[in-house]
């Protein structure tokens, strides 16, 4: 039997060590992409004499299993205190660090060559500038940039809203800028992950499942201009076996960048397709960018997952780890066992 903990840094001093019995709850909730990571802290104050950290301060949250040891859960500001009776509570919300800082400035800029000519040179300079460490996966490194405009946009938005044209995904995690495929299961050092094995008896406690109908677009459309030949030039993603095609309003500045827009529209909807929360006994290691494999469940259910948010939950209960899922971008899941 393994003996959870948590333990709220405040300074040098441990809050949850010295509130004892009167922290009734801790949540921290790990967000894929530039979604800020939260925790939600839940006080007993039945006398009205707990002392707690006010807005705008910094806590940090660690987490774990005495005998295992704790797992760095973030750095969190303070930016909400909820004070509720009867009975006396206190609720404090945070946000990370991270998500709070690189949200702050925006810029208006022109980004081209030779100045940047790749989308990893892009967030180079973005991780430079902003004192993050940039892992970006090698096919995005690789994706030359013609010219993107930064219209008073901050830089996580604006990178965010150019690797999303190419299939990717980008976070800041532990003062790291990620970029990286979607669901492609990479780390905040740019590290592939293994996928966490979930299964009955073994860590799953409870689980459901929804599969919708296939998105009623069954092809995805997209132009540019091709000044060679002076014509429009068509392309598209999908097999076209349902309803009407989407189309990209605004044309592409060149083909490869229309087509990577098709391709990755196609795959977020192939990802809308299923859906999947999972409560497992609690893994201070399972965080948003960790894709799952479930293995004998049911048709169904086993196959792989991609997480979009993950829950840690300290209570008097005990810990739990709740992921929420979609499926991978490519292949079903349904019944396949793989």
């Amino acid at each position: 039997m393994k003996t959870p903990f948590i333990r709220i840094w405040h300074g040098d001093v441990d809050l949850a060590e010295r509130w004892g019995p009167l922290l009734t709850a801790l949540t921290v909730t790990d967000e894929r992409g530039l979604e800020a990571d939260t925790v939600a802290v839940t006080l007993d104050d039945r006398d009205g004499r707990i002392v707690y950290p006010r807005t705008h301060e910094t806590i940090r949250i660690e987490g774990g299993y005495l005998e295992i040891g704790a797992v760095v859960q973030g750095d969190y500001i303070i930016d909400q205190v909820d004070l509720t009776g009867w009975p006396q509570t206190i609720v404090l919300h945070g946000a990370s660090v991270d998500a709070l800082s690189a949200a702050k400035e925006r810029r208006t800029e022109a980004h081209q060559p030779p100045a940047v000519p790749t989308l990893g040179a892009l967030a180079d300079l973005i991780a430079a500038r902003n004192g993050w460490i940039a892992r970006v996966a090698p096919a995005l490194a690789a994706v030359p940039v013609e010219y993107e405009a930064q219209t008073a946009e901050s830089d996580p938005s604006f990178l965010g809203r150019v690797a999303a044209r190419h299939g990717g995904l980008v976070a800041i995690k532990q003062g790291h800028l990620v970029v990286a495929p979607q669901s492609a299961g990479v780390s905040v050092s740019g590290r592939t992950l293994d996928p966490l094995v979930i299964r009955t008896g073994v860590n799953l406690l409870d689980y459901r499942v929804s599969w919708k109908d296939r998105e009623k677009h069954g092809t995805i459309q997209a132009r540019t201009y091709d000044r060679g030949r002076v014509e429009a030039v068509e392309v598209e993603a999908g097999d076209g076996s349902t309803g009407v095609a989407y189309r990209f309003r605004e044309p592409f500045p060149s083909a490869a960048e229309a087509q990577a827009a098709v391709n990755a529209k196609a795959a977020a909807l192939k990802r809308a397709e299923g859906s999947a929360t999972f409560t497992l006994e609690g893994d201070p290691a399972m965080a948003a960018e960790r894709p799952v494999e479930v293995i004998d469940v049911r048709a169904g259910v086993d196959g792989r997952w991609t997480p979009m948010r993950v829950e840690h939950r300290w209570s008097a209960d005990g810990y739990t780890t709740v992921v929420e899922c979609e499926t991978p971008g490519s292949g079903d899941t349904r019944g396949t066992g793989s």
